[in-house]
């Protein structure tokens, strides 16, 4: 079976940068940018703090208060900055994941909506010093 993918279109500058999606990631979805679902190349600030191999939204297990889990596998490449992840919901509510971890691990950003699909991410450096 092959894995269900969400395509979003990545847009900014050295000082933002963010993918957006008409359609919005469902839950069971990994999110593709322009096309590749391996972000390490797109995710990564070009400032070497950080990166992020994948993305995929699930629906939470029923004993969670959450409904929503975002599983993003990600690393920082320094403990004097974190990688900062915001991903924005078709109501317009905003969900923030720092990553501050140099291991590569599955983080997950649990979280509550009437209409999950992720529509927008962002991704920025935060100074931990």
């Amino acid at each position: 079976m092959s894995k269900k993918i969400t395509d979003f279109h990545w847009s900014g500058d050295q000082k933002k940068q963010y993918a957006t999606s008409n359609e919005g990631l469902p839950p069971g979805h990994q999110v593709a940018i322009n096309g590749y679902t391996d972000l390490t190349n797109i995710i990564n600030n070009d400032t070497s703090f950080g990166e992020v191999k994948s993305i995929i939204l699930k629906t939470a297990s029923s004993f969670s208060i959450f409904q929503y889990d975002l599983e993003i596998k990600a690393r920082a490449h320094t403990l004097a900055a974190s990688l900062v992840l915001k991903f924005t919901d078709e109501t317009g509510d905003t969900y923030k994941k720092s990553i501050i971890n140099t291991d590569w691990d599955t983080h997950t950003l649990s979280y509550r909506s009437d209409s999950p699909n992720i529509t927008n991410i962002s991704w920025s450096v935060k100074n931990n010093l």
